[in-house]
């Protein structure tokens, strides 16, 4: 069962994508907000599977709200719901931390099946939108060349996402220390992290967080 908190300004607008969400077998509404600071707490009280987002609302838009909740809940993935169909739309929404991109013109087509991408770690933009759907997904962010990561490199970026110490991941890999702090010195200039909390981020954005979080339900998130 996929949990879905529901974001959008307009009551009409909203009760219907509630709606619609629960008249589906593998899917329930956990919660609902007409303005995005009332959502960042429902959500994190909630801790829904997927958070669907309006990007025009007053007080704190929807861009704005999913740039917290990135930081907020990292493990909900968001959707960014809109009327705007451009691709520099697109592409500020997933420089945020939006999964998917969901044109309102396509929402009765495209709603559910964008729910049920990104929360099983995937992505989806809306077919209508002006850019062509694998360009729009694949819009480069500042330092992150993850196809440049080597296997290793890889297996270092996972430990460290869920909270190895370089000694630990020595120990796990087999690998001195030395070559751990080279790893995480190639790994930083290539996606571009100073904190943990930078790669948890990264992680959220890729998908490499949610097959992280099913694999290992109690790491140290």
């Amino acid at each position: 069962m996929i949990s879905i908190f529901v974001v959008d300004d307009h009551d009409l607008v909203r009760d219907g994508i509630v709606s619609l969400i629960d008249a589906q077998p593998d899917m329930k509404c956990v919660g609902q907000a007409g303005d995005g600071r009332d959502a960042l707490e429902g959500i994190v009280k909630a801790a829904p599977d997927v958070a669907l987002i309006d990007l025009e609302m007053p007080t704190c838009n929807g861009l704005k709200t999913i740039e917290l909740l990135r930081d907020a809940s990292p493990r909900v993935f968001a959707i960014a719901l809109t009327v705007h169909q451009a691709p520099h739309h697109v592409k500020a929404a997933l420089d945020v931390g939006a999964r998917a991109f969901v044109a309102k013109q396509r929402a009765s087509a495209d709603l559910l099946s964008a729910i049920r991408a990104v929360s099983v770690g995937g992505d989806f933009v809306s077919a209508v939108c002006d850019q062509p759907r694998t360009q729009a997904l694949h819009v480069p962010l500042p330092g992150q060349n993850s196809d440049e990561l080597s296997n290793r490199e890889r297996e270092v970026l996972e430990l460290l996402v869920l909270g190895f110490t370089n000694r630990e991941i020595s120990e796990s890999l087999e690998i001195g220390t030395k070559s751990v702090e080279t790893y995480r010195s190639r790994i930083a200039q290539k996606v571009g992290f100073r904190t943990r909390a930078d790669l948890v981020r990264y992680a959220a954005r890729t998908g490499l967080l949610h097959r992280l979080v099913r694999e290992y339900p109690d790491g140290d998130w």
